[in-house]
């Protein structure tokens, strides 16, 4: 067995760009450091259709068949119905997953799970799923870590049974922030294994050449609250968040700033983006673009083509700050406040009430103190971002 050689399970098959970019910056960060990796996805559904690609399109159509039973018998559409379906279909992976696991970590010492928001519990996919990778590590008389990982929110039923149990069994949890370290400490407690935190690693991202900028602010969305992507979302307050985004963009226009539109997730964020240019164009005539970066590093290039960033999303903030830009952030989870804490950034946080809403007037006066002292924002971040990459660094030999 290699003490050279490391398995990595991470979220690879994905259209999110964040989590492309951790797995990105994970990889490069071992494979710098001398290590032999090995890749494997979190997710059980990718492992077996990236290892059988013919499986792929009958679990389609399975999927297919499914929605239109649900569809005829709206009773059975509900959350309970779901999570049984998804928990079966866990198992019914799992032995392919087992075997998958078995052929990829040969020859290697550690696996290491994360990074990204994966000990949640808003379902019982992620718990299930981490608690048989640290399972199998250990079973295989292999050390298991959790790196750079979120926690939360824990809503599904008896769902802390199985992240504690997983947790428990690992030997070392680091967290990407630290309001996930203190939930974990606080739900699980803090005794039974090592916990550390270090800022998340797409802070690093190497900065790219910079370009003219197009843009006074570049604006992220994603779809807030929605019932269709958040378990307990509210429709509601999804269309409350819409709207106050909207009404941001149309009152920055009105000061005669450029604006413009960007998502991080092609499949999740469409929708949302499409809605809100439309909506600005009925309101102020002004066609909004709507950029759809490819991959993080046209993401790193788009953020070096504007003054300041507006994100809903926390690695178009994250991705932003890795190149120097200043960025404002919606706090609608604790992992981003967690974030700016360690940063000392909180004045650049944007808080949402009770219904899905911010204050349109504070947050533009943030954005013209942020115009103002730009670069005063620039010089700190860049001061910031060293002080991580030497916390990196002296990590990254414990591990």
């Amino acid at each position: 067995m290699s003490k050279h050689k490391i398995l990595s399970v991470g979220i690879h098959s994905t259209y999110n760009l964040g989590d492309v970019a951790i797995m990105t910056m994970v990889h490069n960060m071992f494979t710098d450091g001398g290590y032999q990796v090995e890749k494997m996805d979190f997710n059980f559904r990718a492992v077996v259709e990236n290892t059988f690609p013919f499986l792929a399109q009958k679990f389609t159509s399975s999927e297919v068949s499914d929605s239109v039973k649900i569809s005829k018998h709206n009773y059975l559409n509900n959350r309970l119905f779901k999570t049984l379906r998804n928990c079966l279909k866990l198992f019914f992976y799992w032995p392919l997953v087992l075997a998958i696991f078995l052929r990829k970590s040969r020859g290697c010492s550690k696996v290491f799970i994360g990074g990204g928001n994966l000990l949640m519990g808003v379902e019982y996919g992620f718990p299930l799923q981490a608690l048989t990778y640290v399972l199998l590590s250990k079973l295989t008389g292999k050390r298991v870590s959790f790196l750079c990982v979120g926690a939360g929110p824990f809503t599904a039923p008896g769902v802390k049974f199985f992240l504690g149990y997983a947790l428990r069994l690992s030997d070392r949890i680091i967290c990407r922030d630290s309001e996930s370290m203190k939930l974990i400490e606080r739900e699980f407690g803090s005794d039974f294994v090592k916990l550390d935190v270090i800022p998340d690693p797409v802070l690093l991202w190497p900065k790219v050449g910079k370009k003219s900028c197009r843009y006074d602010v570049l604006i992220n969305v994603l779809p807030l609250f929605s019932v269709s992507i958040f378990p307990d979302g509210d429709q509601q307050k999804a269309n409350n968040f819409r709207v106050t985004i909207e009404r941001l963009i149309d009152e920055l226009i009105s000061r005669d700033l450029t604006v413009g539109l960007f998502i991080t997730d092609a499949t999740v964020d469409a929708q949302i983006g499409k809605q809100i240019v439309e909506g600005v164009l009925a309101n102020t005539g002004t066609q909004l673009t709507l950029e759809i970066p490819n991959n993080p590093n046209e993401l790193a290039m788009l953020c070096n083509d504007t003054h300041v960033i507006f994100s809903s999303r926390m690695h178009g903030a994250i991705m932003a700050l890795s190149q120097h830009i200043p960025a404002l952030c919606i706090c609608w989870q604790p992992k981003i406040e967690g974030l700016y804490s360690e940063l000392q950034m909180e004045d650049l946080l944007v808080k949402l009430d009770d219904i899905g809403q911010f204050s349109v007037s504070d947050t533009v006066r943030k954005i013209f103190k942020v115009h103002t002292k730009r670069q005063a924002y620039i010089d700190y971040i860049e001061l910031k971002l060293d002080k991580i990459k030497s916390q990196y660094i002296e990590l990254w030999v414990t591990l």
